[in-house]
């Protein structure tokens, strides 16, 4: 993965990033828990905000929690990773109804 220069420390840091950066994207997303390097992780599928289109696989984000809040969160860009864990390049829409949780 190239490295990305950013870095965010405290939880107003990455509100303050997720409130810029999800508007833009205007993305949909999925997630499926799984473990990674023994602790907890995350898949992250997106998809446009178009009803009826695949979620494509995104990013794996390792978690590390201390004291039951996330501490840290280390996002892997890249869909290569996910036959790795077992899972598809790809996720189903649910349809016209979907109401999958969006950003």
């Amino acid at each position: 993965m190239p490295p990305q220069p950013e870095w965010f420390a405290g939880r107003d840091a990455v509100r303050r990033f997720l409130a810029r950066i999800l508007p833009a994207e205007a993305r949909e997303f999925r997630c499926v828990p799984l473990a990674a390097n023994g602790g907890l992780a995350a898949a992250i599928y997106a998809r446009p905000m178009t009803r009826d289109v695949e979620y494509e696989a995104a990013a794996i984000n390792v978690i590390a929690v201390r004291g039951g809040l996330i501490a840290e969160m280390i996002r892997f860009a890249s869909p290569k990773l996910f036959p790795l864990f077992g899972l598809p390049a790809h996720l189903p829409s649910d349809g016209p109804g979907d109401h999958a949780g969006g950003a």
